[in-house]
C-alpha cells in the first residue's frame, strides 16, 4: 500500500469508528509497523489538516466531532509544478485585478509553507513563492 492509499485508509477506518482506534488496531487494519502509523497520521494533520485527536484513557486516535468538518479531506490535489503555477497565476492576477482568486487560495497559502518546511530536502531548490 503506498503512503496516500494508506492516509486514505486511516481516514476511512477513524471516520467509520464510534470510539478511539488504538495503534494496535491501526498497525492491523493498515497492515504496517507502528512508525507507519505514526507517518500516517502526522501526514493526515500536516497535508491534510485533518481534525485528529488522542484519547489517553482509550489510548487511540478519533475525530474531532467540533471541527467544523470532522471527516472531511480536501478535494484538490496538486503536483509541486502546478502548485507554483497556480501561485505565478494568482501573483499575476493581482497584479491586474484584485480578490479574484484570493479569497479561494488564502487557506492554501497559509498551509503551504508548513508543508514545504516540512519537505525542504525535497524542495530546497524551490524559492519561496508565497513571500
Amino acid at each position: 500500500m503506498d503512503g496516500f492509499a494508506r492516509i486514505y485508509e486511516l481516514h476511512n477506518l477513524l471516520k467509520k469508528s464510534k470510539y478511539p482506534v488504538s495503534y494496535i488496531e491501526l498497525e492491523q487494519q493498515l497492515e504496517c509497523s507502528h512508525a507507519t502509523v505514526e507517518r500516517a497520521i502526522e501526514d493526515l494533520r500536516d497535508y491534510l489538516g485533518a481534525p485528529l485527536s488522542y484519547d489517553g484513557k482509550a489510548n487511540g486516535y478519533f475525530y474531532d466531532g467540533e471541527a467544523e468538518h470532522p471527516n472531511a479531506l480536501a478535494g484538490l490535489w496538486f503536483n509541486a509544478s502546478e502548485l507554483h503555477a497556480l501561485f505565478v497565476t494568482e501573483t499575476l492576477q493581482s497584479n491586474v485585478q484584485a480578490g479574484l482568486l484570493a479569497s479561494h487560495l488564502t487557506p492554501l497559502k497559509q498551509r503551504t509553507p508548513k508543508i514545504l518546511n516540512r519537505n525542504k530536502p525535497r524542495v530546497a531548490s524551490c524559492p519561496n513563492a508565497l513571500a
